[in-house]
């Protein structure tokens, strides 16, 4: 039994980091493969070596520059399997590629923590308009016939709330960063 609990909970700690960072991986991936099909292909090449080599991940680490080592490799192997492609990147570019990504993840998980700590400190009238845009995925004018306010008042006020999270998000960062 506590074998089958253990399984579980690495399961779900998969699924997590999955979903937290298939979107990137998969711009990674594009990054590389420029045409779609060829990236969906290496992408769920790359998810089933990520699932199937879980047990080597190190806990504590950075996933996705983990799972980026393994998209470039599965990118490798793709491009050799492929003698049709005429652009092909040889590995000294496709690791300065991962190199760069993987800072990029640094950056961007920088942001993500500062961009939270914003959304927390929005009034919940905002906060409510968040997320019926990105939560709900409403348009502008789903989100004023759900509130009961025009289409350009949405519009207004939706700028408004961008322009405080990005003074925030960089006032948080430059705070960071000790600037």
């Amino acid at each position: 039994m506590t074998c089958l609990l253990a399984d579980h909970n690495r399961v779900d700690e998969f699924l997590r980091l999955h979903a937290r960072y298939a979107a990137r991986l998969h711009a990674f991936i594009l990054s590389l493969l420029p045409n779609w099909s060829d990236a969906e292909d290496v992408l769920q090449e790359t998810v089933a070596v990520l699932w199937s080599k879980f047990d080597e991940f190190q806990p504590g680490t950075s996933f996705f520059a983990w799972a980026c080592q393994v998209a470039r490799f599965e990118v490798s192997r793709f491009l050799r399997r492929q003698h049709r492609d005429r652009l092909r990147f040889d590995d000294e570019t496709l690791g300065l590629i991962t190199a760069a990504a993987s800072e990029m993840d640094e950056h961007l998980a920088a942001r993500e923590r500062a961009l939270a700590g914003c959304v927390e400190r929005l009034p919940e009238k905002d906060r409510t308009l968040l997320g019926l845009r990105y939560r709900e995925g409403l348009t502008a004018d789903g989100i004023a016939r759900r509130v009961g306010r025009s289409v350009h008042a949405v519009y207004k006020a939706a700028k408004r709330i961008r322009r405080v999270l990005y003074d925030c998000v960089n006032r948080a960062l430059a705070t960071e960063d000790g600037t």
